[in-house]
């Protein structure tokens, strides 16, 4: 499962493709990921009250031009720097298994719309290196990273290209499947929920309970397989609730397409690519409200990795990760209300966090704004 995605946004790539020479590079700010929860580097870990000293610091950068070998490319690389709690502990080095992800945004006709993200076909995919600080091997990466045919639609290369780039850091000690996006398939995510019950979901032959819902469709399931991989649906069926003693349980103000991902994920262990961004927020919603904590981190990973954020649903972000004290999702929307203030500062969404009566989250937006997110 992914730990944390850092996206950069590229605004108006041909002017810098334009701008700079050859191994001229572009660089992102910096920015930090979660410690690897590996045994061996833990162990090394004081522990500590600040979250900050315990989390890596990065950059990353892009060769617009590529270099003198990889002309017909553009260059991407990470860069890795000593952190205080690293140099406090003598730790000259930190491995890491990560993937790199690069798209192009589409703009739209409407200025309403929110631009689409086309993913560009690039020379590598999960990689785990050692970083070691001091040396030519504190950045990895490639020089021939993504090709500028595929960057420039056409090959056009006065076309306006904004890009995005996701940097994606998993887990060392991680064993399950990492997603790999260039698939168009499910994702297996969590090593709890296998063996993998696929076979039997929605199967009336091994069902005792059914769902209904308020579209008239009914989807079939175990109670068995329910109550031991799910503590939220244990309860539901062991007799104090009085959908205990029912054999088809309504479920009310859930749409069935919803219900029925988060009972898949219970009985497989695994979430489709490509869901719409309505249908991640309520699945996050229901995954949260019946202790789900996989399922909600997952999708809480594709709302993020793989829908724009914009000034149309960057409260969205904000709002959802407040609620349910997701530091991912906040993060996100507070980066970029900061980062596009006189975009957003008239929006709906904004009147939403304002009119919200929660002061808590408006001192921390307001904060965010006159002293700066990173």
């Amino acid at each position: 499962m992914t730990m944390y995605t850092y996206t950069w946004n590229i605004k108006d790539f041909q002017d810098l493709f334009k701008r700079l020479k050859e191994t001229d590079d572009h660089f992102s700010e910096r920015f930090y990921s979660p410690v690897s929860s590996s045994p061996s580097f833990s162990d090394n870990l004081a522990s500590s009250s600040n979250d900050l000293e315990q989390q890596y610091i990065w950059r990353f950068s892009v060769r617009p031009r590529g270099g003198k070998n990889s002309k017909e490319h553009m260059s991407a690389f990470l860069w890795s720097y000593q952190s205080d709690f690293e140099r406090e502990r003598g730790l000259t080095s930190r491995k890491i298994r990560y993937s790199v992800d690069i798209y192009r945004s589409t703009p739209t006709n409407s200025s309403t719309s929110i631009p689409t993200l086309v993913k560009l076909k690039t020379k590598r995919g999960v990689e785990t290196n050692t970083f070691n600080f001091f040396t030519h091997e504190s950045a990895w990466g490639s020089s021939e990273f993504c090709a500028f045919s595929e960057i420039f639609p056409n090959n056009e290369r006065n076309q306006k290209v904004d890009l995005v780039v996701k940097v994606n850091f998993f887990d060392l000690a991680q064993t399950t499947a990492i997603p790999n996006d260039s698939i168009n398939d499910d994702i297996t995510v969590c090593k709890r929920y296998t063996p993998s019950l696929d076979k039997y979901f929605d199967n009336e032959t091994y069902s005792d309970v059914e769902f209904s819902f308020d579209c008239g469709s009914k989807l079939k399931a175990s109670r068995v397989v329910l109550a031991s991989r799910s503590a939220y649906f244990e309860s539901m069926f062991e007799g104090s609730w009085k959908e205990s003693k029912l054999f088809t349980i309504p479920i009310e103000s859930v749409k069935y397409e919803c219900f029925k991902l988060l009972i898949r994920f219970i009985y497989t262990g695994r979430l489709a690519n490509g869901l719409d961004f309505d249908i991640l927020l309520n699945l996050y919603v229901e995954a949260e409200i019946r202790g789900i904590e996989e399922l909600r981190d997952l999708v809480s990973s594709q709302i993020i990795r793989h829908h724009q954020i914009s000034s149309e649903n960057w409260e969205q972000y904000l709002i959802l990760g407040w609620k349910t004290s997701n530091k991912k999702l906040k993060e996100v929307g507070l980066k970029y209300a900061c980062d596009n203030w006189d975009a957003v500062k008239s929006t709906v969404g904004m009147q939403r966090v304002l009119s919200s009566g929660v002061t808590e989250w408006v001192e921390e937006l307001m904060a965010a704004k006159f002293f700066g997110y990173n």
